[in-house]
């Protein structure tokens, strides 16, 4: 493995250890934590074919095939999703308004699933 899939297991930790001591609290960062681990999943693809990936907008045309290696749209289709989620969990402010915090709730759940579609690609990848 690499240094993003440590990172990304890193930061899988921390994500459950803000579940764990706040399960109903910070949804905002736990979003932004998961848009990260997921950032570090698809850097760790990219980095194995020998492709440097440094901004969002770069990996986003990579991963469209557009100039380095393709992942499924599957894959990619989360990964935006991801991406979406946490810019307006981040510059919404969603999580200090009370009337937003079911609106988070939801949508950590969606983000949840989503890095799941992202993890699998990229495992799946790692141990065939």
């Amino acid at each position: 493995m690499n240094r993003h899939i440590n990172q990304a297991q890193h930061n899988e930790t921390f994500l459950a250890f803000i579940e764990n001591h706040s399960p109903d609290d910070y949804n905002d960062w736990k979003i932004t934590v998961i848009f990260y681990i997921a950032v570090h999943y698809i850097q760790a693809f990219y980095l194995e074919h020998g492709i440097t990936v440094d901004n969002h907008k770069q990996r986003a045309e990579v991963m469209q095939n557009r100039n380095g290696e393709p992942v499924s749209r599957l894959c990619f289709t989360a990964y935006q999703s991801l991406y979406w989620l946490s810019i307006d969990s981040r510059y919404t402010a969603q999580g200090c308004i009370a009337t937003h915090r079911d609106q988070l709730v939801d949508n950590v759940e969606d983000a949840k699933d989503a890095l799941i579609k992202v993890k699998e690609f990229v495992m799946n990848y790692f141990n065939s």
